[in-house]
């Protein structure tokens, strides 16, 4: 079970349950489905208009990275694609200054699950262009 109480699975690998670590087997109410999940040096996604291109317009959590995989920012989203292609066109931002390059993101509808996996990857990997949490 992970963080947000979904059944995963990384059992046997197949067709139906592919061998990377960076993905898990996730059960929803809507059946079996598999999502990337967010770790440091992962991201295979290019920072730029193609890789952004690609993205999907479903809701979720994201990160920016440099070339060696440490996270520059961050973020949750209601759509991917568009918060990221906002981020993109930002002129001078922290994210182009430090470098950003890559991103990686996992799909997540539920705003509050988000919200909750989003302070989960800001305590485990701080990021430099995202503004401190204050406990509360």
């Amino acid at each position: 079970m992970n963080v947000f109480g979904a059944r995963t699975s990384k059992d046997e690998p197949g067709p139906l349950n592919p061998p990377r670590e960076c993905c898990y087997r996730l059960q929803s109410p809507c059946g079996w489905f598999y999502s990337m999940v967010i770790e440091l040096g992962l991201a295979t996604n290019s920072f730029d208009v193609v890789g952004v291109a690609l993205a999907p317009s479903a809701a979720g959590v994201y990160a920016i990275c440099r070339p060696d995989g440490t996270f520059v920012y961050i973020g949750q989203a209601d759509n991917l694609r568009q918060r990221l292609t906002e981020h993109l066109l930002e002129s001078n931002s922290c994210i182009q200054r430090e470098g950003g390059v890559l991103f990686e993101y996992e799909l997540c509808a539920a705003r509050g699950l988000r919200i909750a996996r989003l302070h989960e990857l800001l305590a485990r990997y701080p990021a430099t262009c995202n503004p401190a949490i204050v406990a509360g």
